[in-house]
């Protein structure tokens, strides 16, 4: 949905965005989105704690809509982005992140409420790029192939597997009928009414 030129659409979304600033309050670094309910306290649910994520994706959303308005949501998205990242030094892995983005560094908190929102303003981010294609080999991209990527393994042998014998199919055959008749059993007892 276009908003078409008209101002009267352009006016009541950015008078919308402009009620959006109070999440990036001055006092905590201005650009950096923060929950203002919650952070400063310490007190934030994990609600509020992913609200971040949610706000990140619909504002850039938005930008696409009326793309007039990418100006003054892109960049903050940016900032904050920036700030978002440098909070993923926690814990022994040094990759969970924390709540408060405007202290661009890791505050003690972890969680998978933490990961969304970095997850979801990074993604955010990425909507100015969304009619451009993946780089490939002919365009700059490029691919080093690590076939033991994960395996923390040189071994390239492949296991061999045992071949299957009578005695396996006889065995697979017993398991399925007694698998078959126990679902069979339990459909019949629930459609009975138990």
């Amino acid at each position: 949905m276009q908003t078409n030129g008209s101002q009267k659409w352009k006016d009541g979304i950015v008078g919308l965005l402009g009620t959006s600033n109070q999440f990036y309050p001055t006092k905590v670094g201005g650009d950096i989105l923060s929950e203002i309910t919650c952070e400063s306290i310490e007190k934030c649910d994990r609600n509020q704690i992913t609200f971040k994520a949610y706000f990140a994706s619909w504002a850039a959303f938005m930008t696409t809509i009326v793309p007039d308005i990418s100006d003054m949501v892109i960049p903050k998205l940016q900032t904050s982005a920036q700030a978002a990242v440098k909070t993923c030094t926690g814990l022994s892995d040094g990759s969970h992140c924390g709540i408060k983005w405007y202290t661009q560094t890791w505050d003690g908190t972890d969680g998978l409420e933490q990961q969304m929102a970095v997850l979801g303003v990074l993604n955010a981010i990425m909507v100015p790029f969304k009619n451009q294609a993946p780089f490939t080999a002919d365009t700059g991209g490029t691919s080093k192939s690590n076939p033991n990527a994960g395996t923390n393994s040189s071994d390239n042998d492949v296991p061999q597997l045992n071949n299957i014998t009578t005695g396996d199919r006889a065995g697979a055959g017993i398991l399925t009928v007694i698998f078959v008749t126990g679902w069979a059993v339990a459909v019949t007892w629930m459609i009975r009414g138990g």
